[in-house]
């Protein structure tokens, strides 16, 4: 690996450390962590609000155990809410609730105030170059 790139990739872990604690603390007073809420966030967008575990895993980038794991908590707390798919019962849905979508909304405004403020220092025409470029990534 070139030095630039290794480089590149301890700053973009640092980076994204950064970020994360951040963002997770902000979220806190919603009771909920960054990873619970990117799987509110999933849910929210989701068609009836509800996914597979599978094809949630997969847009949190978690595996199906894990996944499964984090669900537990959201469950507990109402959440979220576990669904039979009707056309298979071997595939298990999650479901938002509305509890979990009052949830969602509430951390929504938090975490957005919080990445405005954390992107403050960065103009829109170096947001429009980034995004791209990150995207390139992996």
């Amino acid at each position: 690996m070139s030095q630039s790139a290794l480089n590149f990739m301890m700053s973009l872990n640092s980076l994204y450390g950064r970020v994360s604690k951040r963002l997770g603390l902000s979220l806190s007073i919603h009771g909920v962590s960054l990873s619970e809420f990117y799987v509110l966030h999933e849910l929210a967008e989701a068609p009836g609000n509800t996914l597979n575990r599978v094809g949630l895993a997969h847009a949190v980038n978690l595996s199906a155990s894990g996944v499964t794991r984090l669900l537990n908590p959201l469950e507990k707390l109402h959440l979220v809410e576990k669904q039979k798919n009707a056309r298979d019962a071997r595939v298990s849905l999650v479901h938002l609730t509305e509890v979990g979508l009052e949830t969602y909304d509430n951390a929504k405004l938090t975490y957005t105030e919080a990445a405005k403020a954390m992107l403050s220092g960065v103009d829109s025409n170096e947001l429009a170059l980034l995004t791209p470029l990150f995207d390139k990534v992996a």
